[in-house]
């Protein structure tokens, strides 16, 4: 998967107490004032099965503020198994893992083609009843 960062300048620490003059002051003098701030905006997973959750390396993307991530399979007429076995998500499990979600909205997508758009649109109550005050989650095609 990916990642997009913004990147920001942030006043460092040792130099919060200071006054505005005090600062400039430092800065002209070739003092490095700031520090480098990367921020998670943007992560895309690709295929991928729901293990990426769990793994400490892609926090940033659990973090980012938003997450698109796939869920190919939504119901029981295919297991989580099967789901994993073909390097797919099922929807069971990203609710299963909502705990290390942070994101501020998560789009839904690579739903298999045998589920309909009516049946991709009807999950949205069932997201909300069981993911709630977890941040936005929406569905794409």
């Amino acid at each position: 998967g990916y990642v997009v960062y913004s990147v920001r300048k942030k006043l460092k620490k040792q130099y919060i107490h200071l006054k505005g003059k005090q600062i400039e002051k430092l800065k002209k003098s070739g003092v490095e004032i700031t520090d480098i701030v990367l921020s998670p905006e943007v992560a895309f997973t690709g295929d991928t099965t729901a293990e990426y959750m769990l793994d400490p390396r892609n926090a940033d993307a659990l973090r980012a503020k938003i997450l698109i991530t796939e869920a190919t399979f939504l119901d029981d007429g295919y297991s989580i198994d099967h789901a994993r076995q073909h390097g797919h998500t099922h929807l069971s499990e990203i609710i299963e893992n909502v705990q290390w979600i942070r994101n501020k909205a998560v789009l839904l997508t690579h739903f298999s083609s045998r589920y309909s758009i009516e049946r991709r649109i009807d999950l949205k109550p069932s997201l909300v009843n069981n993911i709630l005050n977890r941040g936005s989650f929406h569905l794409m095609e």
